[in-house]
């Protein structure tokens, strides 16, 4: 294995492939979670949901995060006739599970934390700067997965779905400032609240 980032049409076609698979799956399942408790680096993740925050801070905005943030980002998702159906995620996308197969130079993703979901959020920690891949994964992603619908809502969703990393990192490396801030949090919270008053 070369440790450098693949090809990044290769790797795109890839994740896609494993979403667009998964999808046609007659035996996938309807929920969105999985059937028994993954790890994401070393830490168990409730794929259910989460009952509470690894910190103070984000225990304070994790109730009108998960009662007013998540639900005005997903709910369109099915709605007006919309379904979405999940498909099997890698779940934790970032240049250190990326790398490339020394025999055939094709795309190797390692160390998944692996539940059904929306195929977006495999997408949604690449425009994190500290992952190491950026905004052109995610463009390079939809040419072979497109946007769900709404369209308009996409980038906020990434930044939903990257959160999962965030609460990650502040609780693997609680005493790295940048991984314990809640700015991006409570920025998304902020517009969601400025969006309901201009209703």
């Amino acid at each position: 294995m070369i440790e450098e980032l693949p090809d990044i049409r290769k790797f795109s076609a890839m994740l896609a492939k494993l979403h667009h698979q998964s999808v046609v799956n007659k035996n996938a399942p309807k929920e969105f979670r999985f059937h028994v408790m993954t790890r994401k680096s070393t830490m168990y993740q409730d794929i259910s949901w989460f009952s509470q925050g690894p910190s103070k801070e984000l225990d304070q905005i994790l109730p009108e995060f998960i009662s007013n943030v998540s639900p005005r980002l997903l709910r369109p998702l099915e709605t007006r006739g919309r379904t979405l159906k999940p498909v099997a995620l890698h779940g934790d996308i970032w240049h250190g599970n990326l790398a490339v197969n020394a025999n055939t130079g094709e795309p190797v993703h390692f160390d998944a934390s692996i539940f059904w979901g929306h195929n977006e959020y495999d997408v949604g920690s690449m425009a994190t700067p500290r992952y190491g891949v950026g905004q052109d994964w995610i463009v390079e992603y939809h040419k072979f997965f497109p946007v769900s619908v709404p369209e308009e809502d996409h980038e906020a969703r990434d930044v939903l779905y990257a959160i999962s990393g965030h609460f990650c990192a502040s609780t693997l490396y609680p005493d790295n400032k940048p991984f314990r801030s809640t700015d991006e949090r409570e920025n998304m919270m902020k517009r969601r609240r400025e969006e309901v008053r201009t209703r």
